[in-house]
């Protein structure tokens, strides 16, 4: 679920910077609009994108309107309403909006439930250049969905979507193959998490920090797995937090002294605090302050100050993806 709603915050990125491409009159309007939602003044930013949707049908701003109802900013998720958003710009031929719509009519959210039809959707988005969608298509055929069942082909669709470029459908092959975990699904896993992770997919990183952890498809490498995660944390994924600071905690200490390296101590220090800020589970919260506390004593008192700001500044940097 965190990862969709990671590569739902991608997205909204790329509509911001649609729109700042947009004409010009429009983008001075969608940029006031994505400043307000950026300051998660999410009221003020709502009806200026209604207002801006109502108005010229702006496709930017009815699929940000979407996504609103989508992802709960400022209000309770809502996916019929959401739905009802993503038709109003897939009849603009909005390639993500299509695809969406499909993705309501496949899962019975909005209008009858239809695979058929959320088949031929899926394929014009793709048509429109929403490669994704290919990938959404390829999971009607691999479970069967009103269409012949064919797994062959649906990895197919998928692995077109791929080769295409959308990281999307690269996570999408490589979740399904590490689910498989047989020798060869784990090769293709490896592979398509590799290639994702070459675009800084942060989801990407994390998986194949998972894979060398566990020596799933490779040779266990808990120092390779733990540069992968923290590429990952670096980004602001937040499961990487954790395992990172995990990792540099249980680095092995100097023999001679007994103690971590200035290097493997300042890092768990940043990693640790990283992860408790953005801990809402009360028993993890709880073994990461005593990790800090063993940390803090053995790391001078001057450090502190510096590691803290840091912090903040990453912290700043990647506010929290759920609110």
């Amino acid at each position: 679920m965190l990862k969709q709603l990671f590569l739902s915050v991608v997205l909204l990125f790329t509509l911001i910077f649609m729109a700042d491409t947009a004409q010009a009159s429009s983008s001075i309007e969608l940029r006031r609009a994505n400043k307000l939602l950026a300051a998660k003044k999410y009221q003020e930013a709502y009806q200026e994108y209604i207002r801006i949707a109502e108005k010229g049908r702006n496709p930017i701003a009815i699929v940000t309107v979407a996504l609103f109802h989508e992802l709960g900013w400022g209000r309770k998720v809502d996916n019929v309403q959401a739905c009802q958003w993503y038709e109003k710009a897939a009849e603009l031929d909005v390639p993500l909006a299509v695809s969406n719509l499909a993705k309501c009519i496949e899962n019975n959210i909005y209008q009858d439930q239809d695979y058929a039809r959320a088949a031929q959707l899926y394929q014009k988005a793709a048509d429109l250049g929403y490669h994704l969608a290919l990938c959404h298509l390829g999971e009607l055929y691999l479970h069967g969905k009103g269409l012949e069942q064919n797994s062959e082909k649906g990895l197919q669709l998928c692995e077109q979507a791929a080769l295409k470029g959308s990281v999307p459908a690269m996570l999408n092959i490589a979740d399904f193959n590490l689910a498989l975990n047989t020798t060869r699904a784990n090769l293709s896993a490896l592979h398509w998490y590799s290639v994702a992770a070459s675009y800084q997919s942060a989801p990407a990183q994390f998986s194949l920090g998972t894979m060398l952890l566990e020596g799933q498809g490779i040779a266990q490498d808990p120092l390779e797995a733990r540069e992968w995660f923290e590429k990952a944390a670096a980004q602001g994924f937040q499961p990487a937090y954790y395992q990172t600071a995990r990792l540099y905690y249980g680095a092995p200490k100097d023999p001679a002294t007994g103690l971590w390296t200035e290097h493997d101590l300042a890092k768990s220090y940043l990693w640790i605090s990283a992860a408790l800020k953005r801990s809402k589970n009360q028993a993890l919260s709880k073994e990461l302050n005593t990790m800090l506390n063993n940390v803090k004593a053995g790391m001078p008192p001057t450090w502190e100050a510096n590691l803290t700001q840091k912090l903040e500044t990453h912290l700043a940097q990647f506010p929290t993806v759920v609110d």
